[in-house]
């Protein structure tokens, strides 16, 4: 383990995508909700920007829906790790064996859907961009909108915190 990384995070952001994304902006964004949520040492995240093609194969692949989507995300970490941040149980830690980090997953969204979904909602593209990241940040910590009550409690949540970082 590299004890010189041990207490940064790693924020890695990528675009593949035609739509242009200002990633040093949304890296600091995540970094201040990294920070707002106690995650800010030691974690290990990747937000991939990407054609809708790949989205959409991601989509059918992994949740058998049909289609592209704006966001999906794939957490390392089982979700019992981040549970007892809202009460429920803690689990086992998942880390990178070079740099030390908690490996917290992926992210990858769709900004030529966002921007269209952004268009949509009458909402600009950066709005629209930054509620996803939340969201997904939100599924990589195991939270979830599958019921009612889940999905008003991670709805808050996402207000709180776009509230809290986003400039």
């Amino acid at each position: 383990m590299n004890d010189e990384n041990k207490d940064e995070v790693l924020i890695e952001l990528t675009n593949s995508d035609t739509v242009d994304v200002d990633l040093d902006r949304h890296r600091g964004y995540v970094k201040c909700l990294l920070d707002v949520l106690d995650l800010a040492d030691s974690v290990e995240i990747y937000i991939n920007f990407v054609p809708s093609s790949e989205i959409q194969e991601l989509n059918e692949t992994y949740l058998k829906h049909t289609g592209p989507t704006d966001v999906l995300s794939f957490p390392i970490e089982p979700a019992e790790y981040f549970s007892n941040r809202f009460g429920i149980l803690s689990g086992r830690e998942f880390h990178n064996k070079i740099s030390g980090h908690l490996l917290l997953g992926d992210i990858y969204i769709c900004p030529t859907f966002v921007k269209n979904q952004a268009f949509e909602l009458n909402v600009s593209f950066n709005d629209e961009l930054a509620l996803l990241l939340v969201h997904g940040l939100l599924h990589l910590m195991g939270l979830d909108h599958e019921a009612d009550d889940e999905a008003e409690f991670m709805e808050e949540l996402e207000r709180k915190l776009i509230k809290r970082c986003y400039v």
